[in-house]
């Protein structure tokens, strides 16, 4: 199980580490973004969620979203709860909403500049979410 662990991870480093590099191709390099390993995998992971759940609309009366709550009920998924840390969990909602969406999730982007994401952070993760 470990090694199914850690291939697992290993996988998920290397598509992170070719979708960094593709994004910093469009990203002038005096003000190219980094982030921490940490950032990255919250990334990676809210990818995978966004990726899972997409198909599920989020709040409101549509048939979709209707479906979506009956779904829920039915198989008894909860939504992923918050993370601990606020800065990773406003990346995570921001690469979630993004993500589904398939453009900037622009209402959060104030959120990600007051955890002390720069601008060239926010678009440069908002293009690897896209």
């Amino acid at each position: 199980m470990f090694n199914a662990v850690r291939a697992i991870d290993k996988t998920a480093r290397g598509e992170m580490g070719r979708m960094a590099q593709e994004v910093l191709m469009h990203v002038d390099a005096r003000t190219a973004p980094s982030l921490d390993p940490v950032e990255w995998r919250a990334v990676a992971i809210a990818l995978q969620d966004a990726d899972r759940a997409a198909w599920l609309a989020p709040e409101g009366n549509s048939l979709r979203s209707r479906l979506g709550h009956l779904y829920t009920r039915l198989t008894g998924t909860t939504p992923v709860p918050p993370l601990a840390d606020p800065r990773l969990d406003t990346l995570r909602r921001f690469v979630h909403a993004t993500r589904r969406t398939r453009a900037m999730a622009e209402p959060l982007v104030p959120a990600m500049m007051a955890q002390g994401f720069n601008r060239a952070q926010v678009e440069a993760i908002a293009l690897l979410s896209t």
